[in-house]
């Protein structure tokens, strides 16, 4: 952490707002926080390992290989009346190259794989991964079956993951109901009518349960909220319906979040997490909405974590992307990029 505040200041105010600052700097000045943080790390840190390179050679018109190699692993030891560990070398390898040939043909052998029964296996050879125990009499045909079922498991993943999108996709187009006129934690309650010819984003998250992944996202909502100005989009949180504000609050001062949050109002039933949450039928948090100039849904999506938590409290992990991103939308609906 003070790493990081070395390098970017006390506008890093958690592990979570460093990866969102340096990506809104430009290209350029993200090289150089990125050099700066890999060199300020010598300061504090120590190496585990050191390898040289010698008697390099030129094999042929400017193809130069280094025939000596020494590999050098540390280990760090405390000694008294030393405040520090230091250093000592605790292995030492060398390698001599002896003799060296180029554009020889290699031998068939070096792409054969022979593999002994009941050897743990991730056959990657198709689109669709599977594992299985290796069997030297195992068929082409058995190794389908496994690939089917997977994909069928995958499938049933994918539809579940558009069963639970469906609600929300079926809004875009239509016009939100009214923001919640009380439970504004940060910044003075807004309506619709005061936003038209703004691009709004609509931010579902929880400080509460399962807040991690919620965590990683108010750093970038927050830098989103400061070029307001310049980009012309309005951030606007919508907490889960909750009795305890001052949690709430809490975590926005830990952030540095200023941007408008308000908890959502109470839902329709005991189980809801708020009216704004069912009306879109918000199945994940965080989850980010986009309402259009015109005043109506224009998206919907993830940030750019993978790991999003349901109602349940269940992990879904977005590898494949099936819940979409609004960066590209964002992008295609303000012409700006989304940084």
């Amino acid at each position: 952490m003070k790493l990081y505040q070395k390098i970017g200041g006390q506008r890093i105010r958690t592990i979570y707002h460093w990866e969102p600052w340096v990506e809104s700097l430009k290209s350029d000045e993200q090289r150089r926080a990125r050099r700066a943080y890999a060199a300020a790390q010598f300061d504090v840190s120590r190496p585990s390992m050191r390898q040289t390179f010698d008697d390099y050679r030129e094999l042929a018109a400017g193809c130069w290989f280094p025939f000596r190699r020494s590999t050098e692993y540390y280990e760090s030891r405390q000694v008294a009346g030393v405040k520090d560990a230091i250093l000592l070398t605790g292995v030492r390898l060398d390698a001599t190259v002896t003799e060296m040939s180029l554009d020889e043909p290699l031998p068939e052998e070096m792409f054969r794989i022979e593999l002994a029964d009941g050897v743990k296996t991730n056959d990657q050879r198709e689109d669709t991964v599977i594992d299985y125990d290796y069997r030297k009499d195992q068929t082409e045909a058995e190794r389908k079956s496994l690939r089917d079922a997977a994909r069928e498991k995958s499938g049933e993943y994918k539809r579940d993951i558009e069963q639970r999108l469906a609600p929300v996709k079926a809004r875009v187009g239509q016009a939100p109901p009214p923001l919640p006129a009380a439970g504004w934690v940060t910044g003075a309650p807004l309506a619709w009518e005061g936003l038209r010819g703004k691009v709004v984003l609509l931010h579902f998250w929880d400080s509460t349960r399962h807040p991690r992944p919620s965590q990683q996202e108010l750093p970038v909502m927050q830098l989103w909220h400061e070029k307001s100005d310049e980009s012309g989009i309005v951030v606007i949180g919508v907490h889960r319906a909750t009795d305890e504000p001052d949690a709430v609050a809490k975590m926005l001062a830990e952030f540095g979040a200023d941007y408008p949050v308000v908890i959502d109002g109470p839902g329709k039933d005991a189980d809801s997490h708020g009216r704004l949450h069912d009306w879109f039928g918000i199945e994940w948090r965080p989850f980010t909405v986009i309402i259009d100039t015109q005043g109506r849904v224009a998206g919907y999506g993830h940030l750019w974590h993978w790991i999003l938590v349901d109602r349940k409290g269940m992990n879904y992990f977005n590898e494949d992307a099936s819940v979409p991103s609004i960066t590209p939308q964002l992008e295609q609906l303000t012409g700006k990029p989304a940084k």
